[in-house]
């Protein structure tokens, strides 16, 4: 994050590069919601295909 220091009543904000996650956060969510978005839509095809195969099959 930062630290602000005062000087003659005007803060001087600076930045830690320690705190700094330099956007990891987002990253990390994004894949999160990517991979179980993923997940989801790839059981919802099972299920669907699962559940269409005899009628697929009966009218051939």
């Amino acid at each position: 994050m930062s630290s602000t220091e005062t000087t003659n009543d005007k803060p001087i904000v600076t930045n830690s590069p320690a705190n700094d996650d330099s956007g990891a956060t987002k990253d990390l969510s994004a894949t999160s919601v990517t991979l179980c978005l993923s997940a989801l839509l790839s059981s919802l095809d099972l299920t669907i295909v699962t559940t269409a195969v005899p009628a697929i099959v009966t009218s051939f």
